[in-house]
């Protein structure tokens, strides 16, 4: 039974109040929802049946009283009419809310003749109270709702908590407000590139939670609901304070858990700022959507503006706002309060409450903040004329540099553009006109170029404006709307790198990025799934290797930070002037492609799309004596290692025959502690004869270097057996050494060879990958920490104190003669002298390295030795002769020394500070995990992995330089369960805890 029972207070508060920064007009009615309700000319319908729409309860929430909206209900408030008379169209009210969502909380209130208005208000999860100002401009409150109410609040699927409501009479005057004070020092917009930052991918614990990753099904994105087209690259957020939310997809390729991030989440624009500031790109535009300005949101500190705001000023990073007006397509229709809206928004919310124009890290031309409203003159846009000027005279007397974001035909004036905007367009300070979908490769961004850039910039310039290019590094939405996979392909960022190189020939110092983090599009510049290991294995996803160039996941944000350098420097690099990684893969291959569900001219279409670099720039090398012979990815489940698909090799052979075919040409500076691996499967004894190979710029293939040997000891080339028949098996080869450090890897080849048989070859590959990995087999028998001589043809070798070249010419051993021989980590020695330097790799050869120089003990037996650099040079006595040298290329009579211990000193090294924690990850791991260490100098390090029982079952030892290091271990060969990673930097000792599944 419904009792509309009215609680009226005695008294009328009309005084002016403070909010923060905003003076509000005079209150007109309030109620607070304590224990008794406290209330000044307004009252609430009270409903004592639970079954009743405007049942409500009393409550308390962290400790403060108030009024819970059950899910299903609505709260019905009245004010008195003499207090708020129904005449009174301008209103506003304060609503002090639960934040315990991301939903919406529903808000209807009356308007005199027109029935109820709608003024609802989103969430935004923080479980904290926030107060937030709502603005009526058409009110008419006439207590005809239910329970004689005025307005009404509540959600259909959750439940709501509210403290306390107040209603002023009155409006805001934003044109009337004193522009913030400008900080002293400021960050200048000319000369940065700048990325869209949309931040509206939306997750949570509850099934309305979910926005943008996924939305129209429930609960969580998972296979077939989800609304991007590529995924992001979740190992960024592991080991940070990002909360990841589970999905309805099949874990990723890697074995890992497919989560997702809300992008809102502090954590979340702390990395990605970090992120940023990492690769060297300038910043961020905040996207923020029209209409605005109906709704205030009081509290600061817990908006991701400000989370912006403060990750920018951390990380040296500049950011400014975007207003992107509304669009027909999106449901918008024009409106009169747009421009009184977007005012309200950026005096009260923008510059007073998050204080961004205050901020050093806010975007500023010679001192005046920037602003862009993106989509003037589309002709979808619901922006007239008369409110574009209206925007930019606004914004220019907030002493602001304004930019207007246009369509591609705006300076033609059709195609889709507003014929009556050209002095729109000339009351901007800058043109920035939109490009993604304009064209699709390289060509394309030429003729862009001289057909509507080159003319573009004249037209700003002989009308006062700035120009101000879009760049974008390819895009698709195949799983968002229609459309092909991998529509306008990436090339490796050369198609990125065009449009730079375009944009730096017409001399312009900015541009703006489309987008930072756009995965609907896949137009994002932020980390994302690389490859199949990244992505879940039930669903298709675009991923940064599907065009057949392997990059990091972080790749296309310093390509960004690159090109963006580019537009203010002197030069002008004809190619990409960064690597494709920075390690620790730097190229992985599954061959694995999906299934893609796509839209094509309306109908339902499956395509299949690589998602992997599978083959690039393949052919066919050489071949002699074979015939039938194929090398090709291959879809047979039984015979794939990871995922569904393999590379597949098989052919017959006549005698001596051998076929070399190029699967992937690459480009991958060769580093020390560098590791090719592959996984094999044999079908037959011919197939053996198989291999996967190397060839390098310099001309050099690793199957001809002898010196480079696969994990089992055996030549890496394909005339050496390797594999057993019916299984699976790992190998690996160390080419991070010798004479290969600083050569190129141009191609990877999978080939047969063989001098003698005949008859049918077959073998499977899977999983190829260059990464940084320790070489576990290597030992060394080094006398370690022991003082050494060494002698060659009768005479010692002398490190001249460090103050000459060194030479072998001495005939009793003295101070000089003397050497320690030091763990340089690796495997590898170094060799000090009496005076605390280390033997130099150099011709000719001094004893003054203040940082140890690193040699291959190469044990020839009976106590002689052989001394191989990084570089794979012999260290030469020249006989005596002369000063000796490090330049040998094999090893003969003077490259043979004799040793002999005098004494069993240990070798004194410094001692390594850690200055921060050892992290490991993915953590719980399966087929490798990346240990992660900072050193504040450079030292040697040792790591081991132990089971539960104390056993060591992986150990490496780095030769570490100072700062942030990270190795690459493979868990080959570990079983499932719990293992501790122990890391030793001399004194210092630090043990994480690994899961591998």
């Amino acid at each position: 039974m419904k009792y509309p029972i009215l609680l009226f207070a005695l008294l009328l508060n009309v005084l002016f109040v403070n909010a923060g920064d905003i003076v509000l007009p005079p209150v007109s009615a309030s109620i607070k929802f304590t224990n008794p309700v406290v209330a000044s000319n307004m009252a609430f319908g009270i409903e004592t049946n639970a079954s009743g729409e405007g049942y409500t309860e009393i409550t308390t929430v962290d400790g403060v009283p108030c009024r819970k909206i059950p899910a299903g209900k609505f709260m019905y408030v009245n004010s008195n009419r003499s207090a708020v008379p129904s005449t009174a169209k301008q209103l506003i009210l304060s609503i002090t809310y639960y934040d315990n969502s991301m939903s919406y909380l529903w808000l209807n209130y009356t308007r005199t003749g027109t029935g109820w208005g709608g003024a609802d208000f989103k969430k935004s999860n923080t479980k904290k109270w926030i107060t937030r100002l709502v603005i009526l401009t058409d009110a008419g409150f006439d207590g005809s709702m239910g329970y004689g109410g005025d307005i009404r609040m509540g959600f259909g699927s959750e439940d709501n908590y509210i403290k306390d409501i107040t209603v002023y009479t009155g409006t805001l005057t934003p044109d009337a407000q004193p522009v913030p004070a400008r900080p002293t020092t400021t960050s200048e917009f000319i000369g940065k590139s700048y990325a869209g930052y949309q931040l509206w991918h939306e997750a949570g614990n509850e099934p309305k939670d979910w926005s943008h990753w996924a939305y129209g099904k429930l609960p969580a994105a998972g296979r077939g609901n989800h609304n991007t087209e590529t995924f992001p690259y979740i190992a960024d957020y592991a080991n940070t304070n990002v909360t990841m939310y589970p999905t309805n997809f099949a874990n990723l390729g890697n074995g890992s858990p497919a989560k997702l991030y809300n992008s809102t989440d502090k954590g979340v624009i702390d990395v990605q700022m970090s992120l940023l500031q990492k690769a060297g790109f300038d910043g961020v535009a905040i996207q923020r959507n029209a209409p605005v300005g109906r709704d205030l949101k009081y509290t600061s500190t817990d908006d991701y503006y400000v989370s912006i705001k403060n990750a920018c000023e951390t990380n040296g990073r500049s950011f400014y706002v975007m207003y992107c007006m509304p669009d027909v397509n999106n449901g918008a229709a024009l409106s009169a309060d747009l421009v009184e809206g977007i005012k309200r928004d950026w005096v009260y919310q923008m510059e007073q409450i998050y204080a961004l124009t205050s901020s050093g890290a806010y975007a500023t031309v010679n001192g005046k903040p920037v602003v862009e409203l993106w989509g003037l003159g589309y002709s979808t846009i619901t922006v007239d004329r008369t409110q574009a000027l209206a925007l930019a005279q606004f914004f220019k007397d907030r002493g602001c540099y304004v930019i207007a974001g246009v369509p591609r035909d705006w300076r033609l004036m059709d195609g889709g553009s507003r014929t009556d905007f050209a002095d729109v367009y000339k009351a901007y300070n800058m043109i920035s006109p939109w490009t993604v979908g304009v064209y699709s490769d390289t060509t394309g961004a030429n003729d862009f170029r001289t057909n509507y850039m080159i003319p573009d910039q004249q037209y700003c310039t002989q009308n006062g404006m700035a120009f101000y290019p879009v760049i974008f590094p390819g895009s698709a939405w195949s799983q968002h709307v229609s459309g092909y996979p991998n529509d306008t392909k990436r090339l490796g960022g050369e198609f990125l790198w065009k449009q730079a190189k375009n944009i730096k020939s017409l001399g312009i110092k900015s541009m703006y990025f489309a987008m930072l983090d756009e995965f609907e599009e896949s137009t994002n510049i932020i980390s994302s799934a690389v490859d199949y290991f990244d992505i879940p294995t039930d669903q298709y996803f675009g991923t940064l290797a599907m065009d057949g160039v392997w990059t990091s996941s972080d790749y296309y944000t310093r390509l960004a930070g690159a090109a963006s350098k580019m537009l203010t420097s002197a030069t002008m690099p004809a190619e990409i002037p960064i690597p494709y990684s920075n390690g620790p893969l730097y190229y992985r291959n599954s061959f694995e492609s999906r299934v893609a569900n796509c839209l094509i001219n309306n109908v339902a279409t499956d395509i299949i799309s690589p998602i992997d670099a599978c083959f690039y720039k393949n052919a066919l090398l050489s071949g002699s004596a074979v015939s039938n012979t194929s090398v090709a990815i291959v879809n047979e489940s039984a015979f794939s290692k990871s995922g569904i698909y393999s590379v597949k090799i098989n052919g017959t052979a006549a005698g001596a025959g051998n076929y070399y075919y190029k699967i992937s040409e690459t480009k991958i500076a060769v580093k020390a502690n560098m590791q090719l691996s592959f996984w094999k499967y044999t079908v037959n004894d011919p197939g053996r004869y198989t291999s996967v190979d190397l060839a390098f710029k310099s001309g050099k293939v690793l199957r001809n270097l002898t010196a480079y040997k696969d994990n089992k000891g055996n030549s890496m080339h394909p005339r050496t057996a390797r594999g057993t028949i019916g299984a699976w098996e790992k190998f690996t080869c160390q080419i991070g050494k010798g004479e290969l450090i600083g050569d190129e890897i141009n191609s990877i080849i999978v080939a047969y060879d063989n001098p003698s048989l005949s008859g049918s070859f077959s073998a499977y590959f899977d999983d190829v990958i260059v990464e940084d990995a320790i070489d576990s087999s290597i030992t060394t028998k080094a006398p370690i920490g022991s003082v050494i001589s060494l002698t060659n043809g009768g005479f010692y070798v002398s490190s001249e104190n460090g103050n000459a070249a060194m030479n072998c010419n001495r005939t009793v051993v003295g101070a000089w003669e003397n050497f320690t021989v030091v763990d340089a980590g690796n495997g590898t020695i170094a060799l000090q002298g009496n005076n605390g330097l280390y033997v130099s790799a150099t011709s000719p050869m001094y004893c003054n390295s203040s940082t140890m120089v690193p040699f291959n003990w190469i044990d020839l037996g009976n106590n002689a030795v052989a001394f191989q650099s990084a570089a794979g040079l012999y260290i030469c006595s020249e006989n005596g002769a002369t000063s000796m040298n490090c330049n040998r290329t094999a090893i003969g009579g003077w490259e043979t020394f004799n040793w002999n211990s005098t004494t069993a000193a240990r070798q004194a090294v410094a001692k390594e500070t850690l200055v921060t924690t050892l992290k490991v990850y993915p953590n719980p791991a399966s087929s490798y995990v990346i240990i992660s260490y900072e050193l504040k100098t450079a030292g040697v390090v040792l790591i081991e992995i132990a089971n539960m029982h104390g056993e060591v079952v992986k150990t490496a030892k780095v030769n570490a330089q100072s700062g942030v290091q990270r190795l690459n271990v493979s868990l080959n060969g570990l079983t499932s369960g719990i293992y501790m990673v122990r890391m030793v930097a001399n004194n210092n000792v630090e043990t994480k805890k690994l899961v591998v599944y």
